[in-house]
């Protein structure tokens, strides 16, 4: 996410912005989204691509078309308790929703988010 393989932001660094903020229930559960700004559509999706590849699982996605697609990826097992993250493509922009269960990512999407 910070730009390690180059000097912009993303998993390529191609990225030329990015927006985050992070969520806290009042039940302690926190969940953080981060968005992800690219100059074209070509970056942004080369780098959903390049994170889907990079560590967990991915067990859900969808694409609506090439320039919106949705990934759920789970780190440690493919259990629902396993840390989270939900990717989002859409246009030159990657939503990443990252949590420590995926039911928590989930029900964040379903409440803030419209996919």
């Amino acid at each position: 996410m910070d730009g390690a393989s180059g000097g912009g932001f993303g998993p390529s660094g191609r990225g030329v912005g990015f927006s985050t903020a992070t969520w806290d229930s009042m039940s302690g559960v926190t969940v953080e989204e981060i968005v992800v700004s690219y100059s074209s559509t070509t970056d942004s999706r080369s780098d959903f691509e390049t994170e889907l590849k990079s560590g967990g699982t991915v067990i859900e996605r969808s694409d609506s078309d090439a320039d919106r697609q949705r990934a759920v990826k789970v780190f440690g097992g493919t259990g629902k308790q396993g840390a989270s993250e939900i990717i989002t493509l859409s246009g030159n922009q990657i939503q990443f929703v990252k949590a420590g269960a995926l039911n928590y990512a989930l029900t964040f999407e379903e409440s803030w988010l419209k996919f």
